[in-house]
């Protein structure tokens, strides 16, 4: 029983890397780099991850409702949204 608890434990959800397309969360550096914006969310959207940039490090985002807003993003600030 302890071996199987400790193998449970060591079995770490994996971080999945947005591909184009996907749909994503951003994160909101207000709330981490300001004081008192705890009840703030940490992340916004979802966003349309229009283009990967070839070096894979960065990708340009878009508002998915009006589609207007177009913005250069690191990709490790994403999050994969599953609705």
């Amino acid at each position: 029983m302890r071996a199987a608890e400790k193998l449970e434990q060591k079995q770490v959800a994996a971080w999945t890397p947005p591909r184009e397309g996907d749909l994503v969360w951003v994160r909101n550096f207000v709330v981490d780099y300001t004081k008192g914006k705890k009840l703030e969310p940490k992340w916004i959207g979802p966003e349309l991850l229009t283009k990967i940039f070839t070096s894979k490090v960065a990708g340009i985002i878009q508002d998915f409702v009006g589609g207007a807003k177009h913005k250069k993003i690191h990709l490790n600030d994403l999050k994969v949204y599953y609705p």
